[in-house]
C-alpha cells in the first residue's frame, strides 16, 4: 500500500470546501498534498508508518504537539524543524485533521509560491 486511503480522505475533507489548487504527488512512502509548490501534508501507509505528517512550521509545533500522539517527525534518523508526524486515529478524527491542515495551511500560505 503506497497510503492509507482513509487518511487521504480525512485530509482531503479537511480541506474542506476552501478554494484551493491543491495537488497531491506520491512521495515519502505515501501521497502528499501540495499547495503553492509547498508540501501541506502526507497520508502514510505501511511503508512509511501509519498515519500523517504535516507541515506546520516551528512556530505552531507546541499546538501541533499538543494533538494526540503527535511527535516530530523524524526522517533519516532526524528531528524535522517544521513537520509533525500523528498517528493514524489522530489523523481519522475531523477536528485534529482540520486543526493540523489549518496549521499547515496557515503556515504554507505565509512562503512565497514556487
Amino acid at each position: 500500500m503506497a497510503h492509507d486511503p482513509a487518511v487521504l480522505a480525512a485530509l482531503r475533507a479537511a480541506l474542506g470546501e476552501a478554494d484551493l489548487e491543491v495537488m497531491e504527488k506520491r512521495m515519502f512512502g505515501g501521497c502528499c498534498l501540495m499547495w503553492r509548490g509547498h508540501m501541506l501534508a502526507v497520508a502514510r501507509g505501511d511503508r512509511g508508518g501509519h498515519g500523517a505528517f504535516a507541515r506546520v512550521g516551528a512556530q505552531a509545533m507546541p499546538r501541533a504537539l499538543a494533538l494526540p500522539g503527535a511527535a516530530p517527525m523524524v526522517m533519516r534518523g532526524r528531528p524535522t524543524a517544521d513537520f509533525v508526524h500523528v498517528p493514524r486515529e489522530t489523523a481519522l478524527d475531523p477536528a485534529h485533521a482540520g486543526a493540523l491542515i489549518g496549521m499547515a495551511l496557515d503556515f504554507v500560505g505565509r512562503l512565497p509560491a514556487k
